[in-house]
């Protein structure tokens, strides 16, 4: 158990370095939303706006493109019950991410949502078993997809929906005041019906 934690925080800190690194030249201290674009972040540090956005709550997700646009703030929100007040995105060659935080602080409790792309989906869920986190379905999310739950069960550490053998979905949070364990499970339905 500590073995994973120390991946999951040593992965956090590797993404918030990435992140804080980027920001500055990024400039995007600015919520996007107010004109309907999102801000895209490369790992090169360029910051680019997406065309405004015609995606519907009930469109399609594209796992390849940015997901700022594809799941909006305001989404979330409905869904969660969470007031969502910015959204970040990231992406690069190895990840498509959006984070949605709940103040306009950097430092802010944020919900991630993450396309993992080269992982295969198998072994990424026998490693959480092997990190002895106890991995399970439910039955409101929909298609191949498991919740890696922590502490005896009383914790989601993440929720991985299936994309393909060597992607997938997650939704994780960076602090567990961020959003409780069914508002994950809500999110996660919701977006299960879009992949």
């Amino acid at each position: 158990m500590k073995k994973l934690l120390m991946i999951i925080i040593l992965i956090l800190l590797i993404l918030f370095l990435i992140i804080s690194i980027v920001r500055p030249d990024a400039d995007t201290s600015k919520d996007a939303n107010t004109e309907g674009n999102q801000p895209t972040i490369s790992i090169t540090g360029r910051a680019t706006l997406a065309p405004p956005s015609t995606v519907t709550e009930d469109a399609k997700i594209n796992p390849g493109e940015n997901l700022c646009p594809q799941i909006s703030k305001e989404f979330v929100t409905k869904v969660t019950g969470i007031t969502i007040e910015k959204a970040s995105a990231l992406n690069g060659p190895q990840i498509n991410a959006c984070d949605y935080y709940l103040a306009d602080d950097k430092n802010a409790p944020y919900i991630a949502i993450v396309v993992n792309k080269n992982l295969n989906f198998e072994k990424h869920k026998q490693i959480a078993v092997k990190n002895k986190l106890t991995v399970k379905t439910d039955e409101r999310i929909l298609g191949n997809h498991y919740i890696a739950w922590a502490d005896k069960e009383t914790r989601i550490s993440n929720i991985n929906l299936y994309i393909d053998e060597n992607s997938f979905l997650r939704i994780d949070k960076n602090v567990e005041r961020a959003i409780d364990n069914e508002g994950m499970i809500k999110l996660a339905g919701a977006l299960s019906t879009r992949l």
